[in-house]
């Protein structure tokens, strides 16, 4: 995307491809092949193969297919990047480029198909088609903290789809370091309790009108509190009261 260019880690995977020792060729339709190998240094540019589709996209001599019959043909195993689909896409039909998509990566000569797409450009229907032809899809966007942050989702043959954040950081020669994956923060969802009133006949929920007036009245043989009490109990014998005169009741037990 614009926000986050992903050459940068293209170059960084080319560079780990090299240092593995695979062969590599580059279809590029986005940059001069010159352009494309300057920042390299001379022991990766010695060792990665550039197609000239910059050219030749904007010859009459341009044509998808022959581009698949030559990459093809070839004899030895190698890992094969695209620079970019959507410089493609702007020239030829979106099911076309997917039908090749799905031809490349069913040949026998080539490891490994690695595509750019500028997510700015396309609609989500085609970006989300794009995904779902890719084993591994990842996503580069910018962070407050100035990291490049990759989002992860990886196909795996038996249909489960694993999603994770990664941070990292890319040094000079185009290596990777410092991969830090980011933990997920959970959400915990709210269960909505059951309301014990929701399938009654009968309504038991009281209005604002209802609720003033139940506050409001006084119930029989109840004497509200007089104001200004000082919280004394005071006791008036009755007649019927018993009343022991005796200081101690235990006072006529001999011991």
């Amino acid at each position: 995307s614009l926000e986050e260019p992903s050459r940068a880690l293209a170059q960084c995977l080319i560079t780990s491809w090299v240092t593995r020792g695979d062969s590599i060729q580059v279809l590029c339709f986005d940059k001069h092949p010159r352009d494309f190998l300057g920042p390299f240094p001379d022991s990766v540019k010695d060792k990665v193969s550039v197609l000239d589709g910059f050219t030749e996209q904007s010859s009459r001599s341009y044509d998808l297919y022959s581009w698949m019959e030559r990459l093809s043909n070839q004899k030895e195993p190698f890992v094969l990047m695209i620079d970019s689909l959507t410089t493609i896409l702007m020239h030829e039909d979106f099911e076309d480029v997917y039908r090749a998509l799905m031809c490349l990566s069913r040949k026998a000569c080539i490891q490994l198909v690695v595509a750019l797409v500028h997510e700015d450009v396309h609609g989500e229907r085609e970006v989300e088609q794009l995904r779902r032809l890719a084993t591994t899809a990842l996503a580069l966007v910018a962070t407050a903290a100035g990291l490049p942050l990759c989002r992860v989702v990886h196909r795996k043959p038996g249909g489960r789809v694993t999603r994770e954040e990664q941070e990292f950081t890319v040094e000079a020669g185009f290596t990777i370091t410092n991969i830090k994956k980011v933990e997920q923060k959970k959400v915990a969802k709210e269960v909505a309790k059951p309301d014990p009133a929701a399938n009654l006949t009968f309504n038991l929920r009281l209005t604002g009108d209802e609720r003033e007036a139940r506050d409001g009245l006084v119930l029989p043989y109840l004497k509200a509190p007089s104001a200004g009490g000082s919280g004394e109990i005071s006791y008036v014998m009755e007649r019927e009261d018993d009343f022991d005169e005796e200081d101690d009741p235990d006072d006529d037990l001999d011991f």
